[in-house]
């Protein structure tokens, strides 16, 4: 795995390329139809083989999350530990003691953000499973659930209709739904970790999960509710766009945010991605294809609204959201990868933890800066009573 670190990103356009020419007709420049349902599996097992690889090549990062690596509990010149500790208290400007404290707690940030990141990849294998499992049962929105609240009542006016179907629907709709609603709390938490503190003094994790927790217990309870008892708020046509929109919207939020943090880490190392063509590569990703792939989340939402525009257009819609997605997951794996294991992003995090107090102390002590909010408040008053 560390032989091929060398050639991650020639890998990673090689893998592009070739999977664009299969999906793509080169005679036509259209999406490729292939024996029926080809479309729509193809992307989705793409998807799964990257998160599965994104798994196992996350699982080689153990030695990385360390800043500086220690031999016995101590600093030493083995691998250059000392000499780099001592550099990184001459650039920061802070003593050997504050040097190895913050060392470490950059070390604690960014192995829970590794950790945590796991927590995005897994759920999404079994989301797209269970997409590939309905579209190979040919599961689709049915024409009862347009005026119909439960579906026990579903069953009881739509004799004609096989009931085992559309259980299997809302069933499978509801799992892939919840976990991918998992996989955008991953996200979420990711962005938490790179946003505040979730180390304490002693960097032990201070990670709290209870509101992501509440979070996916109502979106649960809603299904339930929606589609279990018969209350008549939202048919059961409704009920399923407006779960499905409320989870591709909260996929879309915690993608921006999580990538908005990578950007910003970028902000550090800009002048040098701009100067080399492989460095531009990472440019590109950061600026347009992690947006891109943000946007696309929206689609989840009407996935299966698009069948009564008719299968083909459903089918061409579905499977360029899962290729655009897959080339998204593809790049931030790399992207992630690479910027954990040449340790920018420890470089990063390491100058916001060494002077985080420094804002607040220039609002304090610089007259020119306000050290209070609510001053814009005082100073509104005093235009007005003048």
């Amino acid at each position: 795995m560390r032989k091929l670190f060398k050639f991650k990103e020639l890998i990673a356009i090689i893998i592009t390329v070739a999977s664009s020419v299969y999906f793509f007709n080169a005679e036509k420049f259209k999406l490729q139809k292939l024996d029926g349902d080809d479309l729509l599996i193809y992307p989705a097992i793409l998807n799964i083989v990257i998160l599965v690889l994104g798994i196992i090549v996350f699982s080689t990062l153990i030695d990385d999350y360390y800043l500086i690596k220690r031999k016995h509990g101590e600093y030493d010149n083995a691998n250059s530990g000392l000499d780099d500790l001592n550099s990184i208290s001459k650039i920061l400007n802070i003593s050997i003691d504050k040097t190895k404290y913050f060392v470490e707690r950059t070390s604690a940030v960014v192995g829970q953000l590794i950790r945590n990141f796991s927590l995005f990849l897994w759920p999404l294998i079994i989301f797209y499973s269970l997409n590939i499992l309905k579209d190979y049962l040919n599961l689709n929105l049915l024409s009862g659930f347009e005026n119909t609240y439960s579906y026990s009542e579903f069953v009881a006016k739509n004799l004609n209709i096989e009931s085992s179907k559309a259980l299997w629907y809302l069933i499978l709709s509801g799992l892939a739904n919840i976990f991918n609603f998992i996989s955008a709390i991953g996200l979420w938490v990711c962005f938490s970790i790179l946003y505040q503190k979730t180390v304490d003094a002693d960097n032990k994790s201070t990670l709290h999960l209870g509101v992501y927790y509440f979070l996916l217990t109502f979106y649960i309870l809603s299904y339930i509710v929606l589609l279990g008892t018969g209350i008549e708020l939202l048919t059961i046509k409704q009920t399923i766009l407006t779960l499905d929109m409320f989870c591709s919207v909260f996929n879309c939020v915690a993608m921006i945010l999580f990538f908005n943090r990578l950007v910003q880490m970028l902000y550090f190392f800009q002048p040098f991605l701009r100067k080399k063509l492989l460095d531009k590569f990472y440019f590109f990703i950061a600026t347009i294809l992690f947006p891109l792939y943000a946007c696309f989340q929206i689609f989840f939402g009407v996935f299966d609204q698009l069948v009564s525009q008719g299968n083909l257009y459903y089918e061409y819609v579905k499977g360029a959201v899962f290729f655009i997605c897959f080339l998204g997951k593809l790049f931030l794996i790399l992207f992630l990868f690479t910027f954990v294991r040449i340790k920018w992003l420890h470089a990063a995090i390491i100058t916001l933890l060494a002077y985080e107090e420094t804002p607040m102390k220039l609002a304090l002590n610089v007259t020119a800066i306000s050290d209070n909010i609510d001053s814009i408040e005082d100073e509104i008053k005093d235009m007005n009573n003048e």
